[in-house]
C-alpha cells in the first residue's frame, strides 16, 4: 500500500495519477467493507479505516481497491491508497 507518509504530497499525488493513467478510468465502484480499528502495529495510536471497494477500470476489471484514513480531530485523511 502505498502509504502517504512514506513520500512526499507530490510524491504521492503522482504516484497515484500515474496508477490511474495506467488503468484507465473508473467505470463502477462497489464497497464491499469498512473496516475501523485503533493503533495498528507500527503506527502512531489513534483511530484508522480501511475502505475497500470492488472498481472496475477501463483497462482493469474487478480491482481491490483500498483507501486508508486516520482520524485527525474530528477529520479523517487519507493516509493511504492501494489498487490490486
Amino acid at each position: 500500500m502505498q502509504v502517504k507518509s512514506d513520500i512526499s504530497e507530490a510524491g504521492f499525488i503522482s504516484s497515484s495519477q500515474n496508477n490511474w493513467e495506467r488503468i484507465g478510468s473508473m467505470s463502477s465502484r462497489k464497497l464491499v467493507s469498512v473496516n475501523a480499528f485503533a493503533a495498528p502495529p507500527g503506527f502512531p495510536s489513534g483511530y484508522y479505516t480501511n475502505v475497500v471497494f470492488r472498481t472496475d477500470f477501463a483497462r482493469k476489471k474487478g480491482a481491490t481497491e483500498t483507501v486508508a484514513l486516520s482520524r485527525e480531530g474530528s477529520d479523517w485523511k487519507v493516509i493511504g491508497y492501494h489498487i490490486l
